[in-house]
């Protein structure tokens, strides 16, 4: 694997839980569901009479849009109504999970499996926090488990893949994810798994394809779209195009940021004097003082005057931190 591709080590990996651990070691967002998921979950929810039957609806939808602080409060509100009932058991305990209340949906999981020790819906809960928590080797035992009594889980077969990645397994890993995929085709964080993973395998051609594939298919205007499309900006960047990282970057940050995240990606391909080219190009570019681009800076240039300003810079400028989406972990 080529060097400079290590970087990739510390991108987004989404998991499902639902990482979504789709996507849930960041403790990210499931992406929204369309229109027609959605009236599908209405006309599919059980016969409940009035009051309950609306929070049901009502903890569904919102938790298919990814809005977990609500979906739990509703999913609370219904074990008041019904304490004993199991699947909002495991759906409070999956929204304390998605708020990373990781001991909270813990124990509530172990709860549920004392009195179900068959539970494949809570022991896949407890594996998916253990990820998240980043307990590898707990939650590999626990998928190992799910996976033996269910091969089609596919939140249970992207979680696998995450603990490969770990491993440093990427064609197993890759393999996994190909498997949840095909149980659940064209998910936007699943195409972004196997794109970055095939990318840490060095295979940047057909990363790139499986993540412009997540980026079409994610919702406009999503958290999901948007952490894909960083993605897909960094594996071109640091594979030597630039100009494709540039176009994707213009449309999720202002000038200063494009240029400071180019930066980054020519500083991860080692070419340091193209980084600190575009990393003044990005101190012009800001009308205030750009904080992330002269640390960038400073850490590829020795010569940085005592007071901490590059040369060049106007100590009047204001500070701005624009965070570095492209590589967060």
């Amino acid at each position: 694997m080529p060097k400079h591709l290590g970087a990739l080590r510390n991108s987004s990996f989404m998991l499902f839980m639902s990482l979504s651990l789709m996507g849930c070691v960041e403790g990210a967002r499931l992406d929204a569901p369309n229109k027609e998921i959605l009236d599908h979950i209405d006309k599919n929810s059980p016969e409940i009479d009035g009051v309950e039957q609306t929070l049901l609806k009502s903890a569904k939808r919102a938790s298919g849009l990814g809005e977990y602080e609500k979906a739990t409060q509703l999913y609370a509100q219904l074990l008041e109504m019904d304490h004993a009932n199991k699947d909002y058991q495991i759906h409070y305990a999956d929204g304390l999970r998605h708020m990373q209340d990781f001991d909270g949906a813990d124990q509530l999981y172990q709860l549920i499996l004392k009195e179900n020790p068959k539970s494949i819906d809570a022991k896949e809960g407890r594996a998916l926090t253990k990820l998240a928590q980043g307990n590898f080797a707990s939650a590999g035992t626990l998928l190992a488990e799910i996976h033996k009594e269910d091969k089609k889980r596919w939140r249970t077969l992207n979680a696998l893949g995450i603990v490969l990645v770990e491993r440093g397994q990427l064609e197993d890993a890759v393999a996994y994810f190909k498997a949840a995929l095909r149980e659940h085709p064209d998910y936007p964080a699943l195409l972004n798994n196997i794109g970055l993973a095939t990318a840490m395998n060095g295979n940047v051609v057909d990363a790139a394809n499986y993540l412009t594939r997540g980026a079409q298919a994610a919702p406009t205007k999503s958290a999901i779209k948007k952490q894909i499309q960083f993605n897909l900006a960094l594996i071109k960047g640091i594979s030597g195009d630039m100009q494709g990282a540039e176009f994707i970057l213009k449309d999720l940050l202002p000038e200063a940021g494009v240029a400071n995240n180019l930066g980054f990606y020519a500083h991860l391909a080692k070419n340091n004097e193209l980084a600190k080219s575009y990393l003044n190009t990005a101190l012009t570019k800001s009308p205030y003082h750009y904080q992330r681009a002269w640390e960038n800076l400073n850490s590829l240039d020795s010569t940085t005057p005592p007071d901490g300003k590059p040369k060049g810079s106007h100590s009047s400028r204001k500070v701005v931190h624009v965070p570095n989406h492209s590589a967060s972990r």
